[in-house]
């Protein structure tokens, strides 16, 4: 598979605080056409997808689908991809909406792809993820001679693994790596839609 380096250094703010992030494209593959309809699934497990076969799909896709305590901060991420992917043309299925202990089987799974008639699986994998002790600093103001005290903190530290597919071949046509110092999906979500975009994986 080919490998592009692409690096990219962002801020966002979020409640107050800065997030500052890396994203950085691993792979990209051309398609004929954008996907209209792509099925996002949000996972926990640290696990490197190279294909999408039966065995990986066990390892590292299948607990969605049957572990219950996931189910929370799978809706809640699957939902912010939804809203930052989805345009008049292109449909975000989220993993979450279809939990049935059936599709934990690899064969259900590529039937239910066909049947809902999904071109494309985006699939978001936290690699890792770490609490920071993180001291903000006492800030003067000399004009209104007023202080701002700081103090001790924690900052989420995260990496994500992001791998586009489509229904038709077990390889990712696209991967890519955020490394976050302070959590942040929806920029996450943000920059996947302006290169999903770019590349022609989906619609506008």
């Amino acid at each position: 598979m080919k490998r592009l380096f692409i690096f990219f250094f962002f801020v966002t703010f979020l409640s107050g605080c800065a997030a500052t992030y890396t994203f950085n494209i691993l792979a990209r593959k051309e398609t004929k056409r954008p996907f209209s309809k792509v099925l996002v699934m949000y996972v926990d497990d640290a696990c490197e997808l190279h294909f999408l076969d039966s065995t990986t799909y066990d390892i590292c896709i299948r607990n969605i689908f049957l572990d219950s305590n996931h189910f929370h901060a799978q809706s809640i991420s699957e939902n912010v991809f939804s809203k930052k992917l989805s345009s008049s043309r292109t449909t975000i299925i989220k993993s979450s909406d279809l939990l049935d202990t059936s599709y934990s089987v690899y064969q259900n799974f590529v039937s239910m792809l066909d049947s809902l008639h999904i071109e494309g699986v985006l699939l978001v994998n936290r690699l890792s993820s770490q609490h920071i002790p993180d001291t903000t600093p006492d800030i003067y103001n000399y004009n209104t001679k007023i202080i701002t005290y700081g103090g001790q903190t924690e900052r989420l530290d995260v990496s994500y693994k992001c791998y586009l597919l489509s229904s038709q071949s077990i390889f990712p046509i696209w991967i890519a790596q955020f490394d976050f110092k302070g959590d942040s999906k929806r920029a996450m979500a943000s920059e996947l839609a302006k290169d999903f975009i770019k590349a022609n994986y989906i619609f506008k």
